[in-house]
């Protein structure tokens, strides 16, 4: 609304006006000029006329004055009601262009280090990953250095083509972020899967506060570092550590507690699961005919001393950082089974125990499922400074063989003893002699068990990053010695001596 002032002079007399009173005046006076007894009242009426005449003067001056200052009132009313009206205007189109946004972020999709849809405030949340990993390896075998109770003809040389990965990982949120999930498969199944189409995720969490959440499912088992990282694709070598095999639970069906008590710190996970490698459902006729009758726990923690814990979300350090970041980290935990055929409602053989030595003769024994407790410990320590990285870890492990009276002890059969422990460790280290494109890296460890026998292993690897983590070619050679297990992922056979060699070609999305 236009606010309008209006103005009027009090004085109706016009110019016009005045000037014929004037010469009215004038007129008077020239016919009365004659009679001097009129001069004095003519004067006085002069005087008279010329008093009201600066009178209206003063009025009519004091009149222009107001209509100048109404002028520019008028005209500053007038741009008042044009800026409300541009703010109404700009209102109204601003109102319009932000509906229209909304209506098209109702749902985005796009790509951030994965396919991603998502609603308005990642309410609903759904990421998709890809991992493809398509291996050469070649594998010299020297034969059977430890004769034994294992030993076997010699195995020759190997090689061949492979997929050592071929995973989709989906992953988000539901109604809330708080309520997360994940769900990884792979196309590029092991042996217990008949190579078909294997779950290693799958799995659901409850985030109460960064602090605390509750995961339900299968998922890694809260123990080595490698396994907490589970990006297989960011490894400064193709190989988790051969150190690790004998004493790593991998995936487990279970519940777990996880957070960071300071954030991007210190973080925790503690595990209630199936026991070591029981990654299945829990249908019985996943587990044949019976679900495991014993619990497993297991718990890590650890701390970024320098940096936070996403430093360290991947083994090299291609993003060259310029100060030292550094991470400890330490786990415990504990597994009992009872394999005896007598088990109810079933013998439960997930838990078993290999690389072990045996005395007479000096050989590495064949894998075996035993009937007691394990208790496993380790610590480890990244860092990373300008393009060098380096990792380090150690394991150790107790077997206690307890069997009901008048039993036979497996341990005891083979080591004369009823309890074996296990050490190994590793020390790996790379460099990017290229920023962010050619990488250099190395790993030497052992495993140490209580027999006489240990197992010690090389490994050399150079890697050029195409894309970065996105497209990137790994090669190494590994040499054992004395190979204390069988793997066909690795190329290790039992008490061999192995010279193996993998180029690999890997893409990730």
């Amino acid at each position: 609304m236009r606010n309008v002032i209006s103005l009027r002079p009090r004085c109706a007399l016009t110019l016009p006006a005045l000037a014929a009173w004037f010469g009215a005046g004038v007129f008077a006076y020239g016919a009365t000029a004659a009679s001097p007894e009129t001069t004095a009242q003519t004067q006085a009426a002069l005087a008279r006329l010329e008093r009201q005449i600066a009178a209206l003067q003063r009025r009519v001056k004091g009149y222009n004055l107001l209509k100048r200052e109404v002028a520019k009132l008028r005209q500053r009313d007038d741009a008042a009601w044009r800026q409300q009206q541009s703010q109404r205007l700009i209102q109204k189109l601003a109102t319009g262009v932000l509906s229209d946004v909304k209506r098209h972020e109702a749902y985005q999709v796009g790509y951030d280090d994965g396919f991603f849809m998502q609603s308005p405030h990642q309410a609903n949340k759904l990421v998709i990953n890809g991992e493809l990993q398509f291996r050469y390896m070649y594998t010299h075998s020297e034969g059977f250095v430890s004769p034994g109770p294992t030993d076997s003809p010699d195995s020759g040389d190997t090689s061949g083509f492979s997929f050592r990965r071929a995973r989709l990982t989906f992953s988000g949120n539901v109604i809330s972020p708080d309520l997360q999930y994940n769900i990884q498969g792979d196309f590029a199944g092991d042996s217990s899967n008949n190579g078909d189409f294997q779950l290693n995720n799958l799995w659901f969490a409850w985030q109460f506060s960064p602090m605390l959440g509750i995961r339900f499912g299968a998922f890694a088992v809260p123990f080595s570092k490698v396994q907490w990282l589970e990006n297989e694709w960011a490894f400064d070598l193709q190989e988790t550590p051969e150190e690790l095999v004998p004493f790593d639970p991998d995936h487990s069906l279970g519940v777990s507690a996880f957070g960071d008590l300071v954030a991007n710190k210190l973080g925790y996970e503690v595990m209630l699961n199936d026991g070591s490698q029981a990654n299945v459902t829990g249908y019985s006729s996943a587990l044949n005919g019976a679900h495991d009758n014993r619990l497993g726990i297991y718990g890590r923690v650890q701390w970024a001393g320098a940096g936070g814990e996403s430093d360290f979300a991947d083994e090299p350090d291609y993003k060259n950082r310029n100060h030292l970041v550094w991470m400890l980290g330490g786990a415990l935990g504990y597994e009992s089974q009872n394999a005896t055929g007598t088990a109810f409602p079933a013998p439960q053989t997930t838990l078993v125990a290999q690389a072990l030595s045996a005395g007479d003769p000096s050989a590495f024994l064949a894998p075996m499922a035993f009937t007691g407790n394990l208790y496993r410990a380790t610590a480890d320590w990244s860092v990373k400074y300008r393009g060098l990285s380096v990792n380090t870890a150690a394991y150790f492990q107790q077997f206690n063989d307890t069997l009901p009276s008048g039993a036979a002890n497996v341990f005891d059969a083979e080591m004369g003893r009823s309890s074996v422990y296990q050490l190994g460790y590793f020390v790996q280290a790379g460099y990017f002699v290229v920023p962010q494109r050619w990488q250099v890296a190395a790993r030497v460890g052992q495993v140490i068990s209580s027999g006489p026998k240990r197992m010690e292993a090389y490994s050399l690897g150079l890697n050029y990053y195409i894309a970065g983590y996105h497209a990137s070619v790994l090669s190494d050679v590994t040499y054992i010695p004395d190979a204390a297990y069988t793997d066909a992922q690795t190329g290790t056979f039992l008490n061999s001596r192995d010279l193996i060699c993998k180029v690999q070609f890997q893409l990730w999305f």
